[in-house]
């Protein structure tokens, strides 16, 4: 699941926009669970203008995965080329 977060500047009144990618851990097995972990730490790492960027990622209580990414505001590649 992915869901879209706003993030509004109190000062400059702007706001900001992210995906959040939720990945429920308890519900993939453990070769999802490496290739899901392995995802994040390439995002994290790779710095390209043709990728989304990745901003963090975070796990809650161990079940739930988060990876935070900027969000497409005119949708990704397959989108346009549709």
């Amino acid at each position: 699941q992915a869901v879209l977060i706003r993030v509004k500047d109190s000062d400059s009144m702007t706001n900001e926009f992210y995906i959040a990618k939720h990945i429920l851990m308890d519900k993939v097995n453990e070769k999802e669970r490496m290739a899901v972990k392995l995802e994040a730490d390439i995002l994290k790492e790779l710095k390209s203008d043709f990728v989304v960027k990745y901003v963090n990622s975070y796990s809650i209580n161990a079940r739930k995965l988060i990876i935070v990414m900027e969000y497409c505001r005119y949708g990704d590649l397959d989108y346009q080329v549709k």
